[in-house]
């Protein structure tokens, strides 16, 4: 699956704000914010290049708050959403020129080399 779903976002939400806490999982293909009928909370399609980075938009997910909501999160139903999210973009290139982005974790305390 290359899509999750948000809900429960705050009325404000733009693309940028979703961008700015997801870009980290990997290249975002599409960003649809959606409202729900009679007034309830907005929410969210957010589709990934590839499927792993979807697993860690998840992730990220599950613990996040935006202007104090609890977002609340579902990996997207392709029988609803279509079989377009389904499995990684083809012929999607993997060269590092598309592959920027870098995490580096360390641990609290951890002594560094000189």
């Amino acid at each position: 699956m290359r899509e999750i779903w948000l809900g429960n976002l705050p009325e404000h939400i733009s693309r940028q704000v979703l961008y700015s806490h997801f870009f980290i999982c990997g290249e975002i293909d599409e960003i649809d914010i959606l409202k729900q009928p009679k007034g309830n909370p907005l929410y969210a399609f957010l589709r990934f290049k590839l499927t792993g980075c979807t697993k860690r938009a998840y992730d990220i997910a599950q613990a996040l708050e935006i202007d104090g909501q609890k977002v609340k999160v579902q990996f997207s139903d392709c029988n609803r959403r279509g079989m377009q999210i389904v499995g990684d973009v083809a012929d999607y290139d993997l060269t590092p020129t598309n592959c920027t982005t870098l995490f580096v974790a360390f641990s609290v305390g951890l002594l560094l080399p000189d």
